[in-house]
């Protein structure tokens, strides 16, 4: 529908009233009807011109040739015509034919003249009913609308719902806009922690403290911003939520095993209880040994209530938790032969151990690796070279003479790879003299996954050494003359069942480090001749500077003085 001043127009004049332009629609095309049944079988037949509905319920039947007949729109005695638009309707003014005129037309708002066949009020629906109760018809040939006057503010106002303020959980805040211009669309824009650039939304699922934003854009040239609201500010201070743990989780465990009760975020002015089945309840116990089946119950219940009087299925189930426990049985294992590592490539120097498990008789497993054959309750091989494991559980005799083969047999093949390079420790400074301090960077070549570095250093003024395990890659400062040492041993820990490599442990590396500084101007005197100086601004002279200076002789510092 058209208006009569544009958006552009209204922001420049301030406010102004603006009016849409009176629809005229002819009712003598009956083909513009677009026809349906409802549930109970009426004809309703609808048609849309310039933003105003006509409906017209015509009852049971078929009366579409009746109602067009005559180029008009006949609506028979109890049959109704509904008007409806989006712009608030002020006047309704209907032409009829001569004899379809009827005066006893009712409607449901605002007042009707029959004598003008003219409706007035201020609705944005009209429903017209003809109650004619004698065969009479009321023939419809056309109708004028006319609009509201309406006032309009010369800028948009945005409403953030909720609005801006501090909640305890995430907000979707929806934005609406009143007076909104046409032709445009709403962007909105989120600073936090997480920024979320301007995006095409009406709303905006607010999980963190920030400011959101909301603007509105030209639909016909996305460049031109219409209007911009306000920060809004947003604090979600989400508390942590009350938990009740058990440690170690429900399910089997072995005898014996102790189970801890913990709570967390607890209400203030709450007390947490805990029995292990039917027992009283505490608390002050909250650690639980089980040695059968059993559950651990726990509630949390205001300070003041006593314990004798709690019923477990009257408490809130966020206020309580239980955890149920069986004894964990031994499981059954088949007789089968193991090998460690498992078939598979490695280093030459990988020890593969041949054991047996699962087995409840006196025996010992016989083992053959590249033409070598070895007997024990326990066999080990070091691969070097690509070959066939095989193995046979021998059994002691009933004879009690000697062992025996059984059919338990199995064997398993390794190919042998070429063994990595040796480790070596590197330090970038390595040793010597120096003036003040010094900082050792210390790197490992082929720095094997099994190993790990320790550090000690021996001070030439005390009797022992001072350790201290870093970890790899240093680095340390050396502030007293003394010796750095730094050591490459096996992992304590290794890994169970990881491939063992023929390395010779432990792998060492030693400097000595001398610090000398000097102060007096008589080692300026001394230290004269092929040196030279460096002062504190970073400047070199064959001769000392006044004040302190770094003594270098074939580039390495040697002492500190001062002139």
């Amino acid at each position: 529908m058209k208006k009569f001043l544009s958006f552009l127009a209204v922001a420049a004049l301030g406010t102004a009233a603006w009016a849409t332009e009176p629809v005229t629609i002819d009712l003598t095309q009956g083909e513009a009807l677009t026809y349906s049944t409802d549930a109970n079988w009426n004809t309703v037949a609808t048609m849309e011109q310039d933003g105003v509905t006509l409906t017209f319920a015509m009852g049971s039947g078929d009366n579409k040739a009746n109602f067009n007949a005559g180029g008009f729109f006949r609506i028979f005695k109890g049959n109704t015509m509904m008007v409806s638009a989006e712009e608030t309707i002020a006047k309704i003014e209907i032409a009829t034919t001569e004899e379809g005129n009827r005066s006893n037309v009712t409607v449901d708002a605002g007042t009707y003249d029959a004598s003008t066949k003219t409706w007035e009020g201020e609705a944005t629906s009209v429903t017209f009913t003809n109650p004619y109760r004698n065969g009479g018809s009321w023939d419809l040939t056309s109708m004028t609308i006319t609009f509201a006057e309406t006032e309009t503010p010369s800028e948009p106002e945005f409403v953030f719902t909720p609005a801006a303020g501090t909640y305890t959980e995430a907000q979707l805040v929806n934005v609406t806009v009143n007076n909104k211009p046409e032709s445009c669309f709403m962007q909105v824009k989120f600073v936090g922690d997480t920024e979320v650039d301007w995006m095409r939304a009406e709303s905006f699922n607010v999980t963190e403290s920030g400011d959101l934003y909301a603007r509105l854009v030209s639909s016909e040239d996305y460049e031109t911003v219409l209007a911009t609201s306000a920060a809004q500010t947003y604090t979600i201070n989400i508390p942590e939520p009350m938990t009740i743990r058990f440690n170690p989780a429900a399910g089997e465990v072995e005898a014996g095993t102790q189970v801890t009760v913990t709570v967390n975020n607890k209400p203030e002015g709450y007390k947490a209880l805990s029995r292990i089945g039917e027992g009283s309840w505490s608390q002050y116990v909250m650690t639980y040994t089980i040695n059968e089946a059993a559950t651990i119950q726990v509630v949390v219940v205001p300070e003041e209530t006593d314990a004798d009087g709690i019923v477990w299925y009257a408490i809130a189930n966020d206020m309580k938790a239980q955890a149920a426990y069986t004894i964990k049985q031994e499981p059954v294992v088949e007789p089968k032969i193991v090998f460690n590592p498992e078939a598979g490539e490695y280093e030459a120097g990988t020890q593969v151990t041949v054991s047996a498990e699962g087995i409840d008789y006196d025996y010992i497993i016989e083992a053959t690796y590249n033409e070598v054959t070895k007997q024990g309750t326990t066999v080990t091989f070091e691969l070097n070279e690509t070959g066939n494991v095989y193995a046979t559980v021998l059994k002691w005799s009933d004879s009690m003479e000697d062992y025996v083969a059984t059919s338990l047999t199995a064997s398993a093949r390794y190919t042998v790879t070429e063994a990595p390079a040796e480790p070596v420790i590197n330090f970038d400074n390595e040793g010597g003299e120096y003036a003040e301090s010094v900082t050792v960077e210390v790197t490992v070549e082929n720095m094997p996954a099994d190993a790990e570095l320790t550090y000690s250093f021996y001070s030439d003024e005390q009797d022992a050494y001072t350790i201290d395990n870093m970890g790899v890659y240093g680095p340390i400062t050396i502030t007293e003359s003394g010796t750095l040492t730094v050591t490459l041993n096996k992992a304590a820990d290794d890994g169970e069942g990881a491939p063992r490599r023929a390395i010779s442990y432990p792998i060492t590396k030693s400097a000595h480090y001398t610090i000398t500084p000097a102060t007096a101007i008589n080692d300026v005197r001394a230290a004269e001749g092929n040196v030279t100086y460096v002062n504190v601004m970073g400047q070199t002279s064959n001769v000392p500077f006044q004040g302190v200076n770094i003594v270098m002789q074939n580039g390495k510092a040697i002492a500190k003085v001062v002139k």
